[in-house]
């Protein structure tokens, strides 16, 4: 491992550099080098673990399971030695946070599949491979659904984080199930709950497949529904000058504006109905605020050492993290790609009385912009 020893401790790890010293051993184990390329290969092999009849089969599984095994041992090293940032890292819990958790269990069987099916090496990749930046959108809520539900458990109220936690890293997983063509701001939410049904971790898919929106409307949610809501609804993604995908975290009202803004079709009586399940976003941030959480992006927020900021991580006055392709910061940009409005669905409520959370009840009394993804085929 000693020729990976200058990737680890410079910039962040780029897929692309690993592959070029992996080259020699990749040959000897497929002398015949996959059409689509080493990157892509590796990308859709790790697809195909997670979702095996949508992706076709090709040669070099034998390569690209020596590639991502590569990778996953190099971003382990380096997470260890650069700062904490909250589009690509994910500060899972553990030790007294994961046994005080009614949904532990399921929770580590999570984290050991995460590893197994290379889910995270699969998301980096994709940044390399397709023009969406996944990684940082699902980095990111997770980020904000993790701080924000830490400060509310410090405060007294009783969140399972291992639920937060297990629900936000896998919410978006169901897009890399999607095939080119299909819808993926309504499809991904039944490709994430089969990934989760086909393992067995349905309690955290419960909450996991449903985070649109208009899953806000029923009487009761569960505050990890909430908390995961919240944290969809303001990680977005706008369109820099070139026309690529920009990552950023920003207020809820910001969030709300961009949303609606690019809604088609919207007419009043659909207008309203958005803005009252804003309103209960509102509801709950007050509710967060009001036990001494920081809701600001500007907020200091950090890793499992740096758990009392916000959940922004960006320098004061700006409005929250951004990364171009690059993973380079920068200011927000102006232009917002069109979203789409996920499906409304009765399965929440009944993830709240099944899935060991708490129920917490917010008046439903006025709106809300769809937090939907823009639309990407991966």
């Amino acid at each position: 491992m000693q020729r990976f020893a200058g990737l680890v401790s410079g910039e962040r790890i780029r897929c692309g550099a690993v592959l070029e010293l992996c080259r020699e051993e990749l040959a000897q184990l497929c002398p015949c080098q996959p059409q689509e390329g080493w990157l892509r290969c590796a990308f859709d092999f790790a697809r195909r673990q997670l979702f095996p009849e949508q992706v076709p089969s090709s040669d070099g599984g034998a390569g690209a399971v020596f590639f991502l095994s590569v990778l996953q041992v190099l971003f382990t090293v380096q997470r260890e030695i650069l700062p904490f940032d909250p589009m690509y890292d994910f500060a899972f819990i553990s030790g007294e946070e994961l046994e005080q958790s009614p949904g532990a269990a399921l929770y580590e069987q999570m984290l050991r599949l995460w590893k197994r099916e290379y889910i995270y090496e699969m998301m980096r990749l994709g940044l390399e491979v397709t023009p969406f930046r996944a990684l940082e959108h699902i980095a990111g809520v997770h980020h904000i659904a993790i701080t924000m539900g830490r400060e509310l458990k410090e405060a007294g109220v009783p969140v399972d984080l291992a639920l937060v936690s297990g629900s936000a890293a896998g919410h978006d997983i169901g897009k890399f199930g999607c095939r080119p063509g299909e819808r993926v701001p309504y499809l991904h939410y039944y490709y994430t709950d089969l990934w989760f049904r086909r393992r067995r971790l349905t309690e955290i898919g419960h909450v996991a497949a449903n985070h649109s929106v208009w899953d806000l409307e029923p009487d009761y949610l569960s505050v990890e529904s909430l908390l995961l809501i919240y944290a969809d609804f303001r990680v977005k993604q706008t369109l820099g000058p070139g026309g690529e995908e920009i990552t950023h975290i920003s207020t809820l009202s910001d969030a709300f504006a961009v949303i609606l803004n690019k809604l088609d079709g919207v007419d009043e009586a659909k207008k309203q109905r958005y803005r009252r399940v804003y309103t209960r976003l509102q509801d709950f941030e007050r509710f967060m605020e009001e036990r001494g959480g920081d809701t600001s992006p500007a907020g200091k927020g950090g890793g499992p050492d740096d758990r009392r900021g916000g959940p922004g991580r960006a320098a004061p006055g700006v409005r929250g993290a951004q990364h171009s392709p690059d993973g380079s910061a920068h200011g927000v940009p102006e232009l917002c790609p069109a979203f789409g409005a996920g499906p409304g669905r009765d399965g929440l409520a009944a993830a709240a009385g099944i899935s060991g959370g708490h129920r917490v009840l917010f008046p439903l009394s006025a709106p809300a912009a769809e937090g939907g993804d823009a639309v990407v085929s991966l």
